[in-house]
């Protein structure tokens, strides 16, 4: 079966109008994380965000848990993903500023909470 949008990185939703400010209903993603110890650890169902974020600007991701969700925050810069450019169990915020010189897609991940994804200079 294919795999359904937001499940991974490869079908992540494309956010392009900020600030992004979302509810999943995360009972219809599976886990997939950590891939690499690199990235903070949390249990639970994620879903995947696609970002492209400008040169010199910063991509900001905070979660808002729901009661009792363990939430984790993950920002990488890899789709197989590697390993994390930033991440967070708690608080459940993660930045990452764009120091090249050309736009780059980053993937955001977000586990079992509501979601705001923000990209600002």
């Amino acid at each position: 079966a294919p795999i359904p949008a937001g499940d991974a990185c490869g079908t992540a939703h494309a956010i392009s109008t900020f600030p992004y400010l979302q509810t999943h209903n995360f009972g219809t993603y599976d886990p997939s994380w950590p891939f690499d110890p690199s990235c903070a650890v949390a249990a639970g169902n994620d879903i995947w965000f696609e970002v492209d974020v400008p040169a010199g600007e910063v991509l900001f991701l905070e979660a808002n848990p729901f009661g009792g969700a363990d939430v984790a925050v993950y920002i990488a810069d890899t789709c197989p993903v590697t390993g994390c450019v930033a991440s967070s169990a708690d608080p459940d915020v993660a930045n990452w500023y764009n120091s090249g010189s050309s736009t780059a897609t980053v993937y955001a991940v977000v586990k079992a909470s509501n979601v705001m994804i923000a990209v600002e200079d």
